[in-house]
């Protein structure tokens, strides 16, 4: 992993890194990282509210249109993490 795992305080919630500033673009994600956040984003599914819930899909298709491009298939065997990083 290489953006949210640089001394943030609180990586849950996004990719935003210290280093940089600013939250990477999906180009300089690590295939590690969105196959992670794709399950995060599986995972927050069962929220209760209708936002997050659309906003979780539309992510895992943004997610998953990246590792189409890198010809990366997602593994599903990665266990996710209810609101976690990427979601």
């Amino acid at each position: 992993m290489n953006y949210w795992d640089n001394d943030n305080s609180e990586p849950r919630y996004s990719f935003y890194s210290k280093k940089l500033k600013r939250n990477p673009a999906l180009s300089e994600l690590s295939d590690e990282e969105i196959q992670l956040a794709i399950a995060n984003n599986e995972a927050t599914l069962d929220c209760m509210g209708h936002t997050k819930r659309e906003g979780c899909y539309q992510r895992i298709k943004l997610y998953s249109e990246e590792l189409n491009k890198r010809g990366v298939n997602f593994d599903p065997t990665i266990e996710g993490r209810f609101n976690g990083i990427g979601t």
